[in-house]
């Protein structure tokens, strides 16, 4: 029940409190853009990752919801959901177990930390001005599979 707490509140609280103040601050000073980062495992029943999954989906969900409330204010809300990415600490599993991971995958193999920031910068700038409330899967198409 501790890491089940956790996880809630580092990934749901802390995604809500970032909302609640970041939101406010760019209220007053006139829009921008939020990127909320959450995972495939919120988008997709993932085995044994109930607790975090849980989390992840939440995340979503208070993307969407802080989408619509903040749009009217010129702020845009966007989550991002990345999928195994290297040297992140989440990503454990052994070198020799990895093909047969990624084996199903249509691009195989883990992705990099540049093209999750990479998504997340596009989502920063201008040139995503008119995207808001959506998921943006970076996984190298794991979960169309």
């Amino acid at each position: 029940m501790d890491r089940l707490r956790q996880i809630l509140e580092v990934n749901v609280v802390g995604s809500w409190w970032g909302l609640r103040k970041v939101g406010a601050a760019m209220r007053d000073s006139g829009g921008g853009s939020i990127v909320n980062i959450s995972s495939i495992a919120g988008t997709r029943g993932l085995p044994e990752h109930g607790s975090y999954g849980a989390s992840k989906w939440a995340v979503r969900g208070l993307t969407k919801v802080a989408a619509k409330e903040l749009g009217g204010y010129g702020i845009r809300v966007n989550s991002v959901h990345p999928g195994a990415v290297e040297g992140t600490g989440m990503f454990l599993v052994p070198e020799e177990e990895r093909p047969a991971m990624f084996a199903e995958q249509p691009l195989p193999r883990a992705g990099r930390r540049e093209e999750v920031s990479g998504l997340v910068i596009f989502l920063l700038s201008d040139a995503s001005s008119y995207i808001t409330g959506h998921e943006h899967v970076v996984d190298g198409g794991r979960t169309v599979c």
